[in-house]
């Protein structure tokens, strides 16, 4: 099986459908899923179903849970099984969700509270130097956590109603995964919850 998988991912890459580095990377997951096939007594790839691959990631959710493994590995694991078995079926497989049927926890990379390392003197001496949307754009990124994007499409007006009436933001548009968020004027500091407002006005 573990061939299979390789010879499948090595004809994807001929094709344009993807990347050497993910290839290879696809097949190393795999390997480790036909060593468990085997153990299931599971020898052929035509005999792969989606309860065994489900088992597979229920395993790998008791990793994360030991802290063996993290979140993201476990994630990619599952998902590399389904990337082989689309190319093994044609399109045919319905893929298994690692979350939702295997237990692993969702990875969130979204920030939820603004950055505080961030020297204030050297970012001011920059937005100095760009026009007044640039230096807008910047110090609404540094007063919320905002990703640029983010930050480049964002209603301040609403916002700035919004802050005062509620003590939060929405943040809707360029959000990774187009996923809405909400972000809180600093609860734990009146001083910087007064600079997230200033920031918004001046927007």
């Amino acid at each position: 099986m573990s061939k299979a998988a390789k010879f499948a991912a090595n004809n994807a890459v001929h094709d344009g459908a993807m990347g050497f580095k993910h290839a290879a990377g696809i097949a190393r997951e795999f390997a480790q899923f036909s060593a468990f096939s085997r153990d299931n007594g599971v020898r052929q790839m035509e005999h792969i179903t989606r309860d065994l691959v489900i088992r597979y990631g229920e395993q790998l959710a008791d990793r994360v849970s030991n802290h063996e493994i993290g979140q993201g590995h476990a994630q990619n694991a599952v998902s590399a099984i389904n990337s082989v078995m689309r190319l093994a079926t044609q399109g045919e497989w319905k893929s298994v969700s690692p979350t939702k049927e295997c237990g692993i926890d969702q990875r969130n990379a979204i920030r939820e509270t603004p950055p505080t390392g961030l020297d204030r003197a050297p970012l001011e001496r920059g937005m100095a130097a760009l026009s007044e949307r640039g230096a807008a754009v910047a110090e609404l990124a540094r007063e919320f956590g905002l990703r640029s994007k983010e930050s480049s499409l964002f209603d301040a007006r609403a916002a700035l109603r919004e802050a005062q009436a509620r003590g939060v933001i929405s943040v809707t548009d360029g959000t990774k995964g187009g996923r809405p968020r909400e972000v809180p004027l600093n609860p734990q500091d009146a001083e910087h919850a007064a600079r997230q407002l200033a920031a918004l006005e001046r927007a």
